[in-house]
């Protein structure tokens, strides 16, 4: 058991104004799923301290903006809103400014750690057991989320932290250890609010967390009733369609920006059974390609249905293949296309059996548009999460769900995209509404859902649920 933090003594409940003492929300959370990173130091969880007040802070900014940024017809004005609630930084003319909500976080028990390696040496021990007793076996999809963990030639192996460790979260107005003025109005506190919610439907601790990694989810149904959080398909449904009929459209994650909100049709009695079925529908997508019955290997996996493979073949000049199989010309409706660009950037492409990587970044703009501009990274339009749901009737430890919340790619049709290492050729992404939507190979994002049996909790424009 960790020894509990020394907090500030003006911050005890009991201290409180009593105007004040509704200004103060607390729940206790575990974390669901490993956690990759997280501590002060890269690729690192902090086995002590696995979730801090700076990383909750974040997290919520995040999800605030997410909310709440349609609220603003410009970005100044979102800007300064945001700045009245978590503070901001100086800048030139422009002194700092302390935010209005404090943060403190009582982790409740010291985690435990396993190595990365470790999870792909049992990986290759099970199918290497099911392939001597001429058993089925399918590859986990856990590298989905985790790959930034493996071993490199100037890394070891990340240590990914367990879940199952407990941590409370509270909230307060700053004006219970500061002045008056200092408060919170009703309605930053209610958006503060509705930021936790956001945070305990969707976010997580540590890297990775747009694909489920280190998922923080409530402890209990009784936690769930204590700050309001919606806990199943028609209270999320409820909650959430609010936020997506905002009027203004900034160039950042935005419910207002959704494209639908999915969740799997099956329950899991934990978050990590959840995380690995969320995760085989992502790499189905992902990937696209045939598989054999049987994963024991890579003989008999065909070629991706995705066109990015050929089209770098046709910019690298490479004649042959890793296997010497002559090269295949992209489609003519494919060629210099990187539909997968939509889902985030960089990419890195990496050829069997050969020692170069190929990175496929945004190009750079030119000093006309933006001088010294760096955008190197984009970050995917599709969220994945794992939730805990708890129905009336049911058992009261709840059961886990994944979801796959979609909203609008920020790249433009014709984006110009490079390969580091080739910038004279440029490609394009194409249209978003085909990664969403074709129903032919490649198919799209929906599509795969719809065969996957995913369930819509909120459905795009235009379609029925």
């Amino acid at each position: 058991m960790m020894p509990e933090p020394k907090f500030n003594l003006r911050l005890k409940p009991e201290l409180l104004k009593p105007d004040l003492e509704k200004r103060r929300l607390s729940v206790k959370v575990e974390l669901v799923t490993p956690q990759f990173g997280g501590g002060a130091e890269s690729r690192k969880p902090d086995v002590k301290q696995w979730l801090r007040s700076a990383s909750v802070r974040g997290a919520l900014r995040f999800w605030w903006r997410a909310l709440f940024g349609g609220n603003y017809a410009t970005l100044a004005q979102l800007h300064a809103a945001e700045a009245g609630i978590f503070g901001k930084a100086a800048s030139q003319g422009d002194p700092t400014a302390p935010g209005k909500l404090v943060i403190s976080v009582k982790v409740h028990n010291e985690a435990s750690t396993k190595s990365w390696d470790q999870y792909l040496a049992e990986e290759d021990d099970r199918m290497r057991n099911a392939k001597d007793a001429k058993e089925t076996a399918i590859a986990s999809a856990l590298s989905v989320a985790y790959f930034p963990a493996n071993k490199s030639n100037e890394k070891l192996a990340a240590r990914l932290l367990n879940p199952g460790v407990q941590a409370t979260i509270t909230l307060w107005d700053s004006s219970s250890v500061r002045r008056a003025k200092d408060s919170l109005s009703q309605t930053q506190w209610n958006e503060v609010h509705e930021a936790l919610k956001a945070y305990l439907i969707f976010g997580g601790s540590g890297g990775r967390t747009r694909r489920g990694a280190g998922a923080i989810c409530v402890e209990s149904i009784r936690e769930a009733q204590r700050v309001g959080l919606p806990s199943n398909r028609e209270a999320i449904q409820q909650w959430i369609t609010p936020f997506i009929k905002s009027a203004h459209k900034h160039g950042f994650f935005m419910l207002s920006h959704s494209e639908g909100l999915y969740m799997t049709s099956s329950q899991y009695p934990d978050g990590q059974r959840a995380h690995e079925a969320l995760l085989k529908t992502w790499r189905s997508f992902r990937q696209q390609r045939e598989h054999p019955d049987s994963w024991y290997g890579r003989k008999g996996w065909g070629s991706s249905k995705w066109p990015e493979a050929k089209v770098i073949r046709e910019i690298t000049l490479s004649s042959t293949t890793a296997y010497n199989r002559p090269v295949q010309d992209s489609e003519p409706e494919e060629a210099g296309k990187a539909p997968r660009a939509h889902l985030g950037l960089p990419i890195v492409f990496k050829f069997i059996n050969e020692e170069t990587t190929y990175d496929l970044v945004p190009k750079p703009p030119n000093k006309a548009e933006a001088t010294g501009a760096k955008v190197d990274r984009y970050a995917s339009p599709v969220l994945l999460a794992i939730t805990r749901f708890f129905e009336p009737g049911q058992a009261k430890d709840g059961y886990f769900v994944g979801l796959v919340l979609i909203t609008q790619s920020q790249l433009k049709t014709d984006r110009k995209l490079i390969l580091k290492d080739y910038p004279a050729k440029s490609l394009v992404p194409g249209d978003w509404s085909a990664v969403l939507d074709s129903t032919q190979a490649p198919l799209g994002l929906r599509e795969i859902l719809k065969r996957n049996k995913f369930q819509p909790i909120v459905s795009p424009p235009g379609m029925t649920k």
